[in-house]
């Protein structure tokens, strides 16, 4: 069966969804295709980089149906690359793009949305369309539907993977629900980020709050009530780090950041960890453990 993931920056129980869904559905059919199984990731008002993070793991993972069956329709489209009038309502340009793992994607090209995936991009073409107040529903499902029943005439010209914008380190991508860990895009072992090791106690900027963490090999390698900044589940192999307070919501410590807010992290001075230990004896066996 085709998997359809539906990543729009629409409430999750708005109307537009259904109207999106419908209009996919219907151009679908249109080119003989009724077996498709459309699900719903809603992002952020205007929130390119929440996009990314959702393109990037309904993408690149592996649990998941043959991934030459798995299409990405994602609507994130702030309209914000100019400030003058769009004419005819045009907007950001419409895309589509083939993964190395066989995943193709049809996407507003805006801001950072494919940015986590520009690696795997090796095809990536303009889709031209007419501008409209609500492109997702009357413009862009058509050229979707003949693009997954195999119709590459709707593409236009041939673009460069190389010119997407790549996303900076220490940037918030996503919080999860209900739990409310915050997936950083740092990835474990690499960048700024490569030598930290388990049992090293951290300050965790984000916005204008900073708190205490212990670094761990995973979120629940700390006791109840502590804050770790430890590998998440997410990121396909090559994991994210997460911001977590096990038994409590690490988004509320941190007053609710959006995705995009900047996270910084450093080592808390020795004396200072050395103190700590004896007030917090289990870092101790954290870092041998790791």
């Amino acid at each position: 069966m085709l998997q359809i993931e539906l990543i729009c920056d629409y409430a999750r129980h708005d109307l537009a969804y259904w109207e999106v869904k419908r209009a996919i559905q219907k151009a679908l059919q249109e080119h003989g295709i009724t077996d498709a199984d459309i699900e719903k990731l809603p992002v952020r008002k205007f929130n390119t980089i929440e996009a990314a993070f959702l393109v990037y793991q309904t993408s690149m993972t592996t649990k998941r149906p043959d991934p030459k069956t798995t299409w990405l329709f994602v609507n994130v489209a702030p309209r914000g690359s100019k400030k003058s009038a769009f004419k005819n309502n045009t907007g950001e340009p419409l895309v589509y793009a083939v993964l190395k793992n066989g995943v193709r994607i049809v996407a507003i090209y805006s801001g950072y949305t494919l940015s986590l995936v520009r690696e795997e991009i090796v095809e990536l073409y303009d889709v031209p369309i007419e501008g409209a107040q609500f492109r997702s529903r009357d413009r862009s499902p058509d050229p979707f539907a003949a693009l997954v029943a195999g119709d590459l005439s709707v593409l236009g010209e041939k673009l460069n993977p190389e010119d997407i914008p790549v996303l900076p380190e220490g940037v918030l991508l996503y919080t999860d629900a209900p739990f409310k860990n915050l997936k950083v895009n740092y990835r474990v072992g690499e960048g700024a980020v490569a030598f930290l090791k388990p049992g090293d106690q951290v300050w965790v900027k984000i916005g204008n709050i900073r708190k205490k963490a212990y670094v761990a090999g995973g979120n629940f390698e700390v006791p109840e009530g502590v804050l770790s900044f430890s590998p998440g589940s997410s990121g396909c192999g090559r994991n994210f780090l997460e911001v977590f307070w096990r038994g409590q919501e690490a988004a509320t410590l941190y007053q609710n950041p959006e995705p995009g807010a900047q996270v910084e992290f450093g080592l808390v001075m020795p004396w200072y960890a050395g103190w700590n230990q004896l007030r917090w004896p289990w870092a101790k066996t954290v870092r041998e453990a790791a």
